[in-house]
């Protein structure tokens, strides 16, 4: 019932009694706008640089050392992340800074045109602490998200189950060319 008052506070728009007997009741609810509420991971008011972290990053010459750098890995931004190798562990990981019901994430590709450089599909990794994570899962088996078939066209996808987590991490598992995004979350502070 605690869970469900969390969710009922948040911001709802309907609430349908779907089955009733003596003692129990089974609502269906509709949260309004939950996927359209931005986090603000592309706003560095809302979510500063300190929050974004990865094992590695590209580094070119020619390029401002930090072009690549986890936070640029902001949705419409003029540059994103970039993995250095992408045979070793790869993620960016974000820090909400709050508790938040994720509703929804967004992806884009990256922003130069010599450089092909998009995750086509990738997973997601929750923690509410920052210490113990859960791969997100739906219907018993972990999700893989459809990624973005072009680099600026923005991808998004809806989180059926919308757990509640501060920290997150998107693993590419497919790209093309070279790992390296631009993300957004969407979800209700809790």
């Amino acid at each position: 019932m605690e869970d469900l008052e969390k969710i009922v506070r948040c911001k709802w728009d309907t609430m349908t009694t779907v089955y009733s007997r003596s003692s129990v009741q089974v609502w269906f609810i509709n949260i309004q706008g939950c996927d359209l509420a931005a986090v603000g991971v592309q706003n560095r008011s809302h979510i500063p640089d300190e929050s974004f972290s990865a094992p590695n990053y590209w580094q070119e010459s020619g390029f401002p050392s930090d072009f690549f750098s986890p936070k640029n890995a902001r949705l419409n931004g003029d540059r994103y992340w970039a993995a250095a190798n992408k045979n070793a562990p790869l993620y960016l990981q974000v820090d909400l800074l709050s508790l938040y019901m994720i509703c929804a994430v967004a992806t884009q590709g990256g922003t130069l045109s010599e450089y092909d450089t998009r995750v086509t599909r990738y997973k997601l990794s929750l923690s509410t602490t920052g210490s113990s994570w859960q791969i997100y899962q739906e219907s018993g088996a972990e999700k893989e998200f459809q990624g973005n078939l072009d680099k600026p066209t923005v991808v998004k996808n809806a989180l059926v189950n919308r757990p509640t987590a501060r920290y997150i991490k998107f693993i590419p598992t497919a790209w093309d060319h070279w790992p390296g995004f631009r993300v957004e979350v969407f979800g209700i502070r809790q």
